[in-house]
This record gives structure tokens, C-alpha cells and sequence, in this order.
């Protein structure tokens, strides 16, 4: 049941940062504010930056930046500000800290020592008995003895099609039933893409062969359209000192909603960013510098055979005086039958991929579909 506790403050509206200095690489920063937990409807709020740079220990500053509108599926289709600087040139050897400001406040991480990050030597995947999922796993070896620390994230990207191939279509417009012409791209390919949004961490610390072996890095249920097709996964590793995996540890205690006397209890999550004009405010995020190590593998619905649908699809006929009615109620048409002399319906989500997705093919995409 909901229950609200009396007498406790929620903190809401705190600053927030996401992004990482990451040398050789464009970085990326997302500034925000804290929101309730209580309002479900309520959504994250982005927020404009009056400045952002980087400042080396050399008094070197990298003030040049871009801003980007993104909208991304974690925010509910809201649009965040990205800011991105380019950290490509930047020199491993030197101390850095990131500095920005809103309104006629300043906020600045400590001064951090680059963490350094060992390539991604192979990504596999493995099915469980069960055969209910699919699990990608992360494999590097050769690591030196100081790194022991990492964080993950990842770009996906998947190909999917339609239970049935459309070949003609309904005009809203002229309330006719239009036939696709030969070259017309039609709507049974599709793509879609999205980033990783939960917190994975690893370390070696407690072991004693420093290598990652095995170290799982997504999950795909057997009913996900992902696995429908054709998919495809970019796994970036990023090194991280102690401290920042201590941060995102504890981040990821206090989200992970266990309950229980014996269970870790709630920690004051404090980065290391800090308001200058008032250090005592509290500001959420953990901003590192290091590199990144990305590598990329494809994997067919051929090679697992484990995809299976949830939904159901059929094709119908209706007379001609209810066809308006049925384009209104997510209907369109498939096909004409000559035998019978009639034109066959079917679901929306059936018929046409961009219900689940868009004509977007990534650059690198093995294929010439359309």
C-alpha cells in the first residue's frame, strides 16, 4: 500500500549531473534536477546551463561546446539539454576537473587523475537451460594490477519486420484502398535503438586473477522484438577509481529495493560535485575521467532460435461501409484475395513496423533492406 511518511523532507529539485571526461572521446554531460517519488506523472526536468568547461591542473580551460535536444525513451519523450565537448586532444598526464553554472551558481567536481581503460578483448552470448533469455557477456584479460574498477553502458540497435507483408494500403484521405507500386519502400522493415539505463558495475578487487570473465551485461527475455530478427549491441568499458565505483555502488544499493533488517540500508549519496557559493547544498552525480573501449557484435534470431511472440495476428475481411471505421480503430489493409474477390485486414501492429519502431537503418548495418 502507499504509504507516505510524516515529518520527512523530500529533497527535490536537486542539481544533478551525468557524463564522464572521457579522453579521446566527444564527452557528454546531462544536467537535471531531482524529482518526487511520490508523483508518478512527474518527469525529470532538464536544465539550461549558463557555462560549462573543463579546467586542467595546468590552468588549461576547454570551453568550447555544443548543445544538443535529445529524446530519449528513459525520459518519457521529454526533451534534456546535452552538452558535449570535445576531449579528443586532451592529454592523459595532467589532473582535470569540470566546471559549469546555472544562473549565478557554479558547480565543480575535484580535481580527478585519469583512470585508464583495457580494451574489450571479446563479447559473447549464452541461452539458460530454461531458454527464456538471452545473456551478453563481457570478456577482458591482460589487465594491469591497479585496474580493478569498471563501469558499463551500451548502444543497442535491432532490426525487426512485420507478421504480414502488406501490399496495398488504406487512403484515409480519398477513403480508397491504394496498391504499393513496384520500388515503393514499404513499411516491413524497421529499426530502433536505445542505451543502457541501468547502473552496471564490476570489479576484480576480491579476486585473485585479474580478468573479467563472463561478466553479464544485458539481459534479453525471449519475448523481446529485439531478439525478433536481427540485433546488435556496442558495449563501452570504462575504467573507474575507487571512489567512483564506491559512489555508483552505493547508488545502486539504495535503488536496488531490497527490504529486510539484514539488508543494506540507505546511504547519503554524495558525488564529487559541489556548489561554490554554498558547498553545503547537496548535488547527485559522480563525474570521472578516463577513456572508453568499445566493441560491437551482431546476432541473428538464426543463431538462437528462442524469439517467440506474444501477440496474436489475423487477417479479416469487412464491407466496404466499415472500412473508415476500421482505419480509425488501428486497421489497415494487406492484400487482395482473387479467389474470394475481397480485401483482407489486419492490425496496425501487423502490418506497418513503425508501430514498434522507424525507417532509420544505421550506417553500419550489414544489410540493403528498406
Amino acid at each position: 500500500y502507499p504509504f507516505t511518511p510524516e515529518g520527512v523532507e523530500e529533497e527535490v529539485g536537486l542539481m544533478v549531473m551525468e557524463g564522464d571526461i572521457l579522453l579521446g572521446e566527444i564527452s557528454t554531460f546531462i544536467p537535471s534536477r531531482s524529482i518526487s517519488l511520490i508523483n508518478e506523472n512527474e518527469r525529470t526536468h532538464s536544465v539550461e546551463l549558463s557555462n560549462i568547461y573543463i579546467e586542467a591542473e595546468d590552468g588549461t580551460v576547454t570551453d568550447s561546446y555544443s548543445v544538443e535536444e535529445s529524446e530519449e525513451d528513459r525520459f518519457q519523450n521529454n526533451l534534456m539539454l546535452s552538452y558535449k565537448i570535445d576531449t579528443r586532444n586532451m592529454t592523459k598526464l595532467q589532473k582535470y576537473r569540470l566546471v559549469f553554472s546555472v544562473g549565478d551558481k557554479t558547480y565543480t567536481t575535484t580535481w580527478m587523475d585519469y583512470v585508464p581503460t583495457p580494451p574489450i578483448d571479446s563479447i559473447t552470448y549464452s541461452i539458460p537451460e530454461d531458454k527464456q533469455s538471452l545473456e551478453i557477456k563481457v570478456h577482458s584479460t591482460g589487465l594491469d594490477d591497479s585496474l580493478r574498477y569498471f563501469k558499463y553502458d551500451y548502444q543497442e540497435d535491432w532490426e525487426f519486420n512485420t507478421y504480414f507483408t502488406q501490399r496495398m494500403y488504406y487512403d484515409p484521405e480519398t477513403k480508397t484502398v491504394q496498391e504499393y507500386e513496384p520500388g515503393m519502400v514499404t513499411n516491413y522493415y524497421c529499426w530502433n535503438s536505445s542505451t543502457s539505463k541501468e547502473i552496471n558495475i564490476y570489479t576484480t578487487e576480491n579476486i585473485s586473477e585479474n580478468i573479467i570473465k563472463d561478466h553479464i551485461v544485458k539481459v534479453i527475455p525471449n519475448t523481446d522484438r529485439r531478439l525478433s530478427y536481427l540485433y546488435a549491441i556496442e558495449v563501452h568499458q570504462k575504467g573507474l577509481s575507487k571512489e567512483a565505483y564506491k559512489y555508483w555502488e552505493t547508488l545502486l544499493k539504495n535503488n536496488d529495493g531490497s527490504s529486510g533488517i539484514f539488508a543494506p540500508q540507505p546511504n547519503e549519496l554524495r558525488g564529487n560535485l559541489s556548489c561554490v557559493e554554498d558547498p553545503e547544498e547537496m548535488v547527485l552525480g559522480y563525474v570521472g575521467v578516463s577513456s572508453v573501449q568499445k566493441k560491437r557484435i551482431f546476432i541473428s534470431s538464426t543463431d538462437h532460435l528462442i524469439y517467440r511472440t506474444e501477440h496474436q495476428c489475423q487477417q479479416v475481411t469487412y464491407e466496404e461501409r466499415l472500412w473508415d471505421d476500421m482505419y480509425k480503430m488501428g486497421w489497415d489493409t494487406v492484400f487482395y484475395d482473387e479467389i474470394e474477390k475481397a480485401i483482407y485486414w489486419a492490425p496496425r501492429r501487423c502490418i506497418d513496423c513503425r508501430v514498434y519502431g522507424n525507417k532509420n537503418k544505421p550506417a553500419f548495418w550489414p544489410n540493403d533492406h528498406q
